[in-house]
């Protein structure tokens, strides 16, 4: 198994270690998710460098929480393709989609065969809900690019370290028709679970094999 987010060896090139201090020691999500936290303060070390709109200059948060994005979509694809036939999960044949910024982070299918479409949302704060704002074109997106029908009720995802949706969001915007896999949910799967954990660690020592 490799990963083939494409930041991956970007992470690797510039600092070897770097998956090492994330995963060295984990198994817990809240220990991933702080460790994130820790590494994006070095955004620079690793060419983040994103730019305010109102401003044009480079801007310190919104460099560090796209570095940290980053980090979180790598773990994202780990969790999809060691714990995908998980009851709780379903999710198989998991390929990241990096070509265009469109809020799809990942396709795959679904337990009943059809499209599936994931996006992927790092937060630090584990109690904060995600509204409309932070899903963009999520929903229009799976159904128009990657035709997710709109009857298959657990084929669009939201993984994410947060709480999970806003409830206004949840039930008035995506009318309940998006799957949250959320902070709580994810913890339950991962914590303590030791195969898991060596699986992944496994997996990224895979793909530095396989890339180097």
């Amino acid at each position: 198994m490799k990963i083939k987010h494409n930041e991956f060896v970007n992470f690797y090139n510039k600092d070897p270690k770097i998956f090492d201090r994330i995963y060295t020691d984990t198994n817990k999500i809240s220990t991933v998710i702080s460790k994130i936290k820790k590494e994006s303060k070095n955004w620079e070390k690793f060419g983040y460098r994103v730019r305010s709109k109102e401003t044009g200059e480079i801007d310190t948060i919104l460099s560090s929480n796209k570095m940290a994005g980053d980090l979180f979509e790598i773990y994202c694809e780990l969790f999809f393709k060691l714990e995908g036939n998980h009851p709780g999960v379903g999710v198989y044949k998991y390929k990241p989609e990096q070509e265009d910024d469109c809020g799809v982070d990942a396709s795959g299918i679904g337990m009943n065969n059809n499209p599936l479409t994931i996006q992927c949302k790092y937060r630090s704060n584990n109690e904060k809900e995600l509204t409309q704002i932070d899903l963009r074109q999520f929903g229009f997106q799976s159904q128009n690019r990657f035709k997710v029908k709109i009857e298959d009720v657990n084929n669009m995802i939201v993984f994410t370290s947060a709480k999970g949706l806003h409830c206004f969001t949840e039930g008035n915007v995506f009318l309940n028709k998006v799957r949250t896999i959320g902070f709580n949910d994810i913890k339950i799967i991962v914590d303590n679970n030791n195969v898991f954990w060596n699986d992944l660690r496994d997996c990224i020592k895979n793909t530095i094999k396989k890339s180097y």
